[in-house]
């Protein structure tokens, strides 16, 4: 009897984020400071990062985004109609 192994965890730094997202170093530290949810793993002076809880929490705030974007369309067809 075998058990499925689960997915490995991909930890990475800074640096390998920002190449892994292609973005640069900056966006990183700018995401770091300014969302206090963004998901960092700290660890002494160290700050890595799971790239499966980037990736989810990058892909939630496309969604609430999304949703924000769709919420300003409505409310301007609505003040269209009046």
């Amino acid at each position: 009897m075998s058990h499925p192994s689960p997915t490995p965890t991909i930890i990475l730094t800074k640096i390998e984020l920002a190449r892994t997202l292609r973005v640069s170093g900056r966006k990183i530290e700018l995401s770091m400071r300014d969302d206090p949810n963004f998901p960092v793993i700290r660890w002494n002076r160290s700050v890595r990062f799971d790239l499966a809880e980037v990736v989810r929490y990058l892909k939630s705030q496309t969604t609430l985004a999304d949703r924000r974007q769709g919420n300003r369309e409505q409310s301007g067809r609505e003040e269209t109609a009046r």
